[in-house]
């Protein structure tokens, strides 16, 4: 399904459509959204053969912090940009906007 920008500002209205922080009016165009990234990458680390990993969050001292320090590693993309190749797991944040 493609939405025109309208039906995109009226689905982030009635919260259909979350983008957090909400974009400005000059992001969008006729059937989208522009996004800036932002400079922080985290890459979760390479699962090694044999070893699995389980993630309780129900246990009493389970923490997301400590959970994402353990399995991921965090860098800033360089002035250059960085390549994602297929494969690797990256979460990536929103760059706020300027006002």
């Amino acid at each position: 399904m493609i939405l025109t920008d309208r039906e995109i500002q009226i689905g982030i209205e009635r919260g259909l459509i979350t983008i957090d922080p909400r974009p400005n009016d000059r992001t969008f165009s006729s059937t989208s959204v522009d996004l800036t990234l932002d400079a922080t990458l985290t890459e979760f680390k390479s699962v090694k053969a044999g070893i699995e990993t389980v993630i309780d969050p129900d246990h009493d001292k389970f923490s997301s912090e400590t959970v994402l320090a353990e399995l991921t590693n965090s860098f800033q993309i360089p002035a250059d940009g960085y390549l994602l190749r297929p494969g690797p797991l990256f979460l990536g944040g929103l760059r706020k906007p300027s006002t």
